[in-house]
Parts: C-alpha cells; sequence; structure tokens
C-alpha cells in the first residue's frame, strides 16, 4: 500500500529543499537555457524533456537501493531491516527539515561521496552540450540526475526506507517534481515561485510540519517494536 503522506514528504522536501538547487544546478540550468537555440517553445520542450531525464534517473536510484533493501529483508528478515532503515528515514527527515529551514547545513558534506562517479559521467552529458535535439535534452537531462548533491543522497535514504523498488522509485518522482519548478524557472529566467520558496517564513512552516511528522513516526515505530 502506497503511504501517500510519505510521498508528500518527499515532494515537499523536494520543493522547499530545491534553494539547494538553485546554487548545485542553477549555473547548469542557465548554460541549458542560453545554449539551446530556436523558439522559446522549442526551449520549453528541450527543458522539460531534461527534467524528465534528470527525474528518471532519481527514480532510477530509488529503485535500485528499493529493490537492495527488499533483499537485505530476505537475508536478515523483514522486520528488523524496515525498522533500522525506517528509523534512519525519520532521522533523515529530520535533518533535511533543518537544512530546508537554514537551520543546519551538513547535508552539504555528504556530496563528496559520489563525486568520482560523477566525474566519470560529466563527459557523456558535456558531449551532448548545448542540446540540439530531444534525445540531446534526454541523456544531459539523466547526467544531470546524477549530479553530486547531498540533499538528493537524503532523500534517496528516506525513500529506500519503504523496503521495495516500486514505493521508493515513486518517492524519489515525487522528489524530483517538488525540485522541478525552481529548476525550470532558473532555466526560463522566472522569479516569483522561486522567491516564495526562498521566503524564511515559508521555509520554517515546512520544515516545521516535517520535523513533526517524522517525530511522529519515530514515535510510533519505537512504541510498536
Amino acid at each position: 500500500m502506497i503511504d501517500w503522506a510519505f510521498v508528500a514528504s518527499l515532494f515537499m522536501i523536494g520543493l522547499f529543499g530545491s534553494g539547494h538547487c538553485l546554487g548545485m544546478c542553477g549555473g547548469l540550468s542557465v548554460a541549458l537555457g542560453m545554449g539551446i537555440k530556436g523558439s522559446r517553445a522549442d526551449k520549453v520542450r528541450l527543458l522539460v524533456v531534461a527534467q524528465l531525464g534528470r527525474i528518471s534517473s532519481y527514480c532510477l536510484i530509488g529503485g535500485l537501493f528499493g529493490w537492495s533493501i527488499s533483499q537485505l529483508q530476505l537475508l536478515f528478515g523483514a522486520r528488523d531491516v524496515l525498522l533500522v532503515f525506517r528509523i534512519a528515514a525519520n532521522l533523515m527527515l529530520i535533518l533535511m527539515a533543518l537544512y530546508i529551514a537554514r537551520w543546519w547545513f551538513g547535508l552539504a558534506h555528504l556530496e563528496k561521496v559520489a563525486a568520482p562517479l560523477w566525474q566519470r559521467i560529466k563527459p557523456i552529458q558535456q558531449a551532448f552540450l548545448p542540446i540540439k535535439s530531444t534525445y540531446g535534452a534526454l541523456i544531459v537531462g539523466a547526467c544531470w540526475g546524477w549530479l553530486p548533491c547531498g540533499l538528493v543522497y537524503s532523500a534517496t535514504v528516506t525513500a529506500m526506507a519503504k523496503g521495495d523498488a516500486l514505493s521508493s522509485a515513486l518517492a524519489m518522482l515525487a522528489f524530483g517534481l517538488g525540485t522541478t519548478p525552481a529548476v525550470m524557472l532558473i532555466s526560463s529566467g522566472g522569479s516569483t515561485l522561486s522567491k516564495w520558496i526562498q521566503n524564511p517564513w515559508c521555509r520554517r512552516a515546512v520544515a516545521t510540519a516535517l520535523i513533526i511528522f517524522a517525530t511522529a513516526q519515530l514515535v510510533e515505530l519505537l512504541i510498536s517494536h
């Protein structure tokens, strides 16, 4: 059964954590928008395709890690494995909430973890820049999804706690959709929603709601164990 409250929490993390995207992906987003030739409609179409590629990579990452957890359940027992990862997931939700509210910035240190992998993927992306076709946009976006990002790694740890490939992929889909407005706005030059996302009161309100949600989940897990 799909936990829609959990999925919604990943969407909100993506949306309000996308201030991080402004720093990590801002340069790439602007470069994509400026590098695409043709009409505005062509630019929007190719940017949307690039975002689909990026989100597809998030779903793949979530699905792979979710599948790995399902295999661990077979080896060590579903109850014990899921309990450990669900506790870790809710603790990670709290850390991401602190990051969203800008009360703590420790997630940035996670970006060093996958730097070697990105150095292998980056040349593939650069080979298709500037974007000239739908296929090129899809490849650029798919590579983009592997850009070192502490927020993505944290979301992945949270998503994989659902214990199966489909649920984890769906959670990462929600996260990716949440990050899309900010990334698209940077590429197209928009700013209104970006200002709203960056509003300190909005960020703190969402962070507080996430902390309450995660704490309630933790209490329920510990009581029921």
